[in-house]
Parts: structure tokens; C-alpha cells; sequence
């Protein structure tokens, strides 16, 4: 019988790339294809054997998708695929619940022996090189509290003028705050603190 498949990407020539080379192969049958974490929570039953699931997404993305199958306790395998080749997304992928991380650069020998032996119980997490002057990326713990608080107001839409308002501190203190948040987590745009909030769970 063959491996029941759900592929999750919001690039659709990744999802028919991918669709078309997984079922040349009679093991593997691609059931439905998903552009997002949302629409594949949506439409999840009947379950199928695993999800094939990008990490980078807008709505809800790879990471968040695979917490809450975890915390819903649904009984299906899930590998995650990404073009960001890092130990720390390594890590958090673990963390969340996947049972793989496989890079998109992956050929497709690779590609099939992962799902193959996640399908059978097993894991799939390559090992990844780290230079000594190459730091991993800053998590949630480098932030203060306050700037936590101002990162969840951010990522809701307020502008600094707003949140100034609503904690009642200077506009000058939160975009301050702002300032401090990204040079600590290493990003120079408002869009990667949102995407920083949501890979991490904070939203």
C-alpha cells in the first residue's frame, strides 16, 4: 500500500514540483496539496500517512502548524521542508514535534529516504556544519519583558505612536524598545520581527 502524502508550500510550483516527482514513484500517492498551515489544518481528515510541510509560510507557518497537530494529538507524521540550512531551525523543528527536517536542495534519493524511513518510525535530522565564529540565531530569551510586550503589540498592527499610548510611555521609548529588539535578534525590518513572533510561537 502506497505512503499516503499531504504536501504544504504556498509556492505553487514547488507543490506540483514536488507532487510530480513524488508520485513517479508507485510507494507514494499525493493525496491534496495546501498553500498553508491553515488550510491544511482545515482539510486534515481523512489523515493521511504524513505531511510533507514547508517551514517559511504566510497565515501559519511550518513551525506553529506543527504545534498545534502535536498539542491536538493528531496521529500523523510530519516532515518538515525548508531552504534554510541552520542548526537552530534543526532544533526547533524537534522541539515542535516533526518527525524530519529536510533541506529543498535535497535530491530526490534523499527525498525518498526520508519519508520512507519516517513512514517506518523512524527520524530524519542531517547533521549540519557550524563554523565556531557562526552563532546561532537568538531566540525569545534574549528579549526583555517589556520588549516582548511591545513585539506582541508590533505584530498586531499597532504603530509606536499607539503602543506609546497604550503603555503610556514616550513614542521615543518604544521605537527605542524596537530598535533594541532587532539589533539583538540580528534583523533590519518590521516584517522579520512579525516572522520572528510567529516562528516562535509568540503570536
Amino acid at each position: 500500500m502506497p505512503i499516503k502524502l499531504l504536501i504544504v508550500d504556498d509556492h505553487p510550483i514547488v507543490r506540483d514540483g514536488l507532487k510530480q516527482v513524488l508520485e513517479h514513484h508507485g510507494t507514494l500517492k499525493v493525496l491534496r496539496c495546501f498553500a498553508n498551515g491553515q488550510e491544511l489544518l482545515d482539510h486534515i481528515y481523512p489523515l493521511p500517512d504524513m505531511v510533507l510541510m514547508d517551514l517559511n509560510m504566510p497565515v501559519l507557518d511550518g513551525l506553529n502548524t506543527t504545534r498545534l497537530i502535536r498539542q491536538q494529538h493528531i496521529p500523523v507524521k510530519i516532515l518538515i521542508l525548508t531552504m534554510f540550512q541552520d542548526v537552530s531551525y534543526v532544533q526547533r523543528v524537534k522541539e515542535a514535534g516533526a518527525d524530519g527536517f529536510l533541506l529543498k536542495s535535497s535530491d530526490v534519493t534523499e527525498v525518498l529516504e526520508a519519508i520512507h524511513l519516517v513512514a517506518a518510525g523512524g527520524s530524519y535530522f542531517p547533521t549540519f556544519e557550524q563554523s565556531e565564529e557562526e552563532e546561532p540565531l537568538p531566540g525569545p530569551d534574549r528579549l526583555s519583558p517589556r520588549e516582548l510586550e511591545i513585539l506582541s503589540l508590533i505584530v498586531k498592527g499597532l504603530t509606536s505612536n499607539e503602543i506609546a499610548e497604550k503603555l503610556f510611555v514616550s513614542e521615543h521609548t518604544v521605537i527605542t524598545h524596537r530598535r533594541n529588539m532587532m539589533k539583538k535578534l540580528r534583523i533590519n525590518k518590521i516584517t522579520q520581527l512579525t516572522a520572528f513572533a510567529s516562528r516562535n510561537g509568540l503570536v
